[in-house]
């Protein structure tokens, strides 16, 4: 079309679109008309105030916009020209440093003819340095939510899950679909609340903390995602996000795995409920032992003092074996909350299980093949060997209970280094050398409910009538009491380990005890000639009665004090004529440990006979006295006290 019959249609154009131009010279945004070659032919106010100074008639755009374009034909305006169709181009001038939006809209003439555009130019700086920021912060958060460790998820009103990083992909073992959205893997997966037995499905649990429609921090939910794996624990932070009508439409979670923290919270939680448990048990045990002491002295004197045919005897006798075996009951209640008394000594496992072997063979019958591995210079520990040889009985008899159709039981003492202790599940130990004492049975093992429990006093699996609960509880409060550690490993059909822990003691192992150390003298009834006089020194009026009673009856002189400060008293003024003291250990006011060193101070050789059912102090408090010494623990059979009043008088 010739150049002079254009600009005709154009100025026509003009002519006929001036109410058109009015308005969009009213606003903020240039307006330009320019014919088929990109020449301007016309431009609005608005474009004279984005670029002052300029004349634009009769240049094409490219000469001020500078958009680096060395051709118009590299210019995506022309298809509006050439296809008739409104173009949006985005141009940003170097010069200017700046950026334009630039709309093209086809002019056509008759016939439908294009035959120019009308252009509409605005500057878009500003929206452009925001769309930077804004990507920036998104690649900046994009860049966060794939390092954070926390699982991070959207969950949308219409139960899908819309949004997950990489950490809940992980954690939450969760996957993209087809659809773009979420999914668990496992279909199995089930949410536990707080302290709560009941499971939620996924979707259900998501839709009720949806419909709670409010922020929490710090909500705790256990989630089991297959029925072979350990349930984790995690603390969500949960965040509504709104729109801008204020309408709920997503949900923001932010999983934390506590699954450790957990963990030891509860098994603290279980130390804390032992503890208190223990206390309470400890303080019956002790009350209950002066009891007995009372019943079963009584008991011991009024036997000697019946016919033996007579069915009276028969009566007392009977009495008296209930009574042993309640102390029995009071000594395990006293072990676990680790107040008997200790005799501790140097021991090595070694010793003690080889002497032990003959007796574990009869314990646990043929059908059970037993091994013993250990070594002549396995490190030696404080600890009382008595109580050690009765925590390896006691688990090898339930490890027997455990293998009724036969099976393997092994013990293993070794020493070992920190870095090879065997932490059990919530175990803090104290990083040290220790001897370790490692028991397996192949029997039919525990649930994880029942291996949490195992050390609870009067938990048992065993039939009613079989089993008091007492067992485990006592192994644990008397390795508590020795400084050790004591942990359980077990899973159902795959059989029990224990794992115990002694702390070593300094230098080389100890030679085999003889076996003389150990040997038990049969009581006998002290003749005139080796009795004397005997201070007894003790707080309960009945306890004192009652061994007043039994120590009379062997043929001594005894002399009762209800206080330590008494009998400290009588002391000062009578230390030659007393041959034995016999003192409770734990007493008010002063113990009997304050008594015994107010006696060392003056009569070192006065020897003393410790008798307590209840007692907190470590017997290794004792080896600074200079005073001969023994201990017995209440209640105290009248042969066993007769039997230690002889050995002490004659010794």
């Amino acid at each position: 079309m010739p150049i002079k019959k254009r600009k005709r249609i154009l100025e026509r154009l003009l002519k006929n679109s001036s109410g058109l131009i009015d308005i969009f010279s009213s606003l903020h945004t240039g307006l330009l008309l320019v014919d088929q070659e990109l020449v301007i032919h016309w431009a609005s106010e608005a474009f004279y105030q984005l670029f002052p100074g300029e004349e634009p008639a009769g240049r094409m755009c490219i000469e001020f916009l500078e958009n680096n374009s060395s051709s118009c034909l590299e210019c995506d305006v022309l298809e509006a020209i050439s296809e008739g169709k409104t173009v949006v181009t985005e141009i940003y001038s170097t010069s200017r440093a700046r950026w334009f939006r630039i709309v093209s809209q086809a002019v056509r003439g008759k016939k439908n003819r294009v035959v120019g555009l009308f252009q509409g130019i605005e500057d878009i700086s500003e929206y452009k340095s925001t769309e930077e920021e804004l990507q920036t912060e998104q690649s900046l958060m994009s860049d966060l939510m794939r390092t954070v460790p926390m699982a991070v998820i959207v969950y949308y009103k219409s139960g899908q899950i819309s949004y997950a990083n990489p950490a809940a992909e992980k954690l939450l073992h969760i996957r993209r679909d087809f659809s773009g959205f979420y999914r668990f893997s496992y279909s199995d997966t089930k949410f536990y609340e707080q302290d709560s037995p009941v499971s939620m499905d996924a979707g259900v649990y998501f839709r009720h903390l949806f419909e709670l429609g409010k922020s929490v921090q710090g909500k705790e939910v256990a989630v089991l995602f297959h029925p072979q794996e350990e349930k984790k624990v995690f603390s969500l932070n949960i965040s509504p996000l709104r729109n801008k009508y204020g309408e709920m439409n997503n949900l923001l979670i932010v999983f934390s795995n506590i699954t450790e923290a957990a963990l030891l919270r509860e098994k603290q939680g279980q130390i804390s409920k032992l503890e208190s448990i223990g206390r309470l048990a400890g303080g019956v045990a002790h009350d209950f032992n002066n009891i007995l002491m009372v019943t079963n002295g009584f008991t011991s004197l009024l036997e000697k003092r019946l016919d033996r045919h007579s069915p009276e005897y028969s009566y007392a006798r009977e009495i008296r074996k209930a009574g042993e075996k309640a102390a029995g009951l009071t000594q395990q209640l006293l072990a676990f909350s680790r107040k008997q008394a200790l005799q501790l000594e140097p021991l090595d496992l070694h010793s003690i299980l080889n002497e032990a072997s003959k007796m574990l063979k009869r314990l646990i019958g043929e059908d059970v093949k037993l091994s013993i591995e250990t070594k002549p210079d396995t490190g030696a520990f404080y600890g009382d060997a008595t109580q050690v040889l009765q925590i390896i009985m006691n688990l090898a008899a339930n490890a027997r209970d455990a293998m009724p159709e036969g099976g393997e039981l092994s013990f293993e003492a070794r020493d070992v280094e920190p870095e090879e202790i065997r932490y059990g599940p919530y175990q803090v130990i104290k990083p040290r050398n220790y001897v370790l004492l490692h028991v397996r049975d192949t029997g039919v093992g525990m649930v994880e409910e029942t291996r949490q429990k195992i050390f609870e006093p009067f938990f048992t699996t065993k039939e009613v009538g079989k089993g008091t609960g007492l067992g485990m509880a006592t192994i644990y409060g008397t390795v508590k009491q020795m400084n050790g550690y004591i942990f359980c490993e077990s899973k159902l059909g795959e059989g029990t380990d224990f794992f115990i822990y002694f702390p070593r003691m300094n230098g080389s192992s100890l030679e085999q005890r003889t076996e003389s150390s150990a040997v038990e003298a049969s009581a006998q009834t002290p003749t005139a000639d080796y009795c004397g006089t005997i201070l007894l020194v003790e707080d309960d009026r009945e306890v004192l009665k009652v061994l007043n009673s039994l120590i009379s009856d062997i043929g001594c002189r005894v002399v009762g004090k209800s206080s330590a400060a008494e009998a400290l008293s009588y002391v000062r003024e009578n230390s030659d004529e007393i041959d034995l003291v016999i003192t409770d250990l734990v007493m008010p006011e002063q113990s009997g440990i304050d008594l015994a060193l107010g006696i060392s101070e003056f009569s070192p050789r006065l020897k003393i006979l410790f008798i307590s059912g209840y007692c907190e102090i470590d017997s290794r408090q004792l080896q600074r006295l200079p005073n001969p010494w023994k201990f017995l623990n209440k209640p105290v059979a009248s042969q066993q006290l007769t039997q230690q009043i002889r050995e002490m008088l004659l010794s």
